[in-house]
C-alpha cells in the first residue's frame, strides 16, 4: 500500500534491556527496586547456611520489579513522539491525494468528524510529542 501511495516504509526495532542501565532512580524510588537473594559467595562453596544479602542498584535492572514498567512506559513515549513526526512528515503527502482522489478526502473529513465526536484524533495531526530532548 505504501508502494501505491509512494511513501517510504520505516521499521524500527529496539530491545529495551539494551537501556535498562541508563535510567538512574532517584534516592525515593530506590525502595521498589530492591532485591534479596542468598549470599552468592557461600552458595558457590556449596555452604547451607548462605546469609541475605540486599541488593541495591541506582539504576534500573533485568528482573527487579518495576524495570519493565517503566522501560515500555519510556518505549510508548519514544514510539508516541515518533509517530507524531512521522504523521506532520505525511501530512502534505495525504493532502496531495486528498486532491487526486475525492473519496479519499471525503474518508479522511469523515474520520476528522468522528474524532471530533469522541475526542480521538483521527486523520488528523496526532497532539505534540511528550518528550523533550
Amino acid at each position: 500500500m505504501a508502494y501505491q501511495c509512494e511513501m517510504d516504509v520505516y521499521v524500527l526495532t529496539d530491545d529495551a534491556k539494551d537501556w535498562f542501565h541508563q535510567f538512574t532512580l532517584a534516592t525515593l524510588q530506590c525502595w521498589t527496586c530492591g532485591m534479596i537473594r542468598l549470599d552468592p559467595t557461600t552458595v558457590e562453596r556449596g555452604g547451607v547456611d548462605a546469609a541475605l544479602n540486599i541488593v541495591l542498584a541506582r539504576c534500573l535492572e533485568m528482573g527487579v520489579s518495576p524495570s519493565s514498567n517503566i522501560a515500555q512506559r519510556t518505549l510508548t513515549e519514544i514510539l508516541h513522539s515518533l509517530s507524531a513526526k512521522f504523521a506532520a512528515s505525511e501530512e502534505p503527502h495525504l493532502l496531495r491525494l486528498e486532491q487526486r482522489f475525492p473519496a479519499f478526502r471525503t474518508a479522511r473529513d469523515e474520520r476528522r468528524a468522528l474524532g471530533s465526536a469522541d475526542g480521538a484524533r483521527r486523520g488528523a495531526l496526532p497532539p505534540p510529542a511528550r518528550l523533550h530532548g
